[in-house]
């Protein structure tokens, strides 16, 4: 069951969120995500790192990698889950 206490929260994680897996993304109830690099009290050279690890992780579960967007030192992965095929 997904679950997340804000609900206007529920389309932006951190690569942190995503790489210490306490999130289930198959669960997740839409079907885009933003994924952004946390640079909190890291330098900048850190924050691409994370973050492509983060859309790979998401990768490994079936979402794909839509954009990268940059501004100012703030990094962002647009993901979006695939449509998955009517049952029959």
């Amino acid at each position: 069951m997904w679950q997340r206490e804000d609900p206007t929260e529920m389309r932006r994680f951190s690569a942190n969120d995503v790489l210490d897996g306490h999130i289930n993304f198959r669960a997740y109830p839409h079907r885009y995500l933003f994924v952004y690099g946390d640079a909190r009290g890291k330098e900048n050279r850190f924050v691409m790192p994370r973050l492509l690890a983060a859309v790979e992780a998401l990768e490994s579960q079936a979402w794909e990698l839509v954009n990268v967007l940059g501004n100012n030192g703030n990094f962002f992965a647009v993901m979006r889950r695939p449509d998955t095929p009517p049952t029959p």
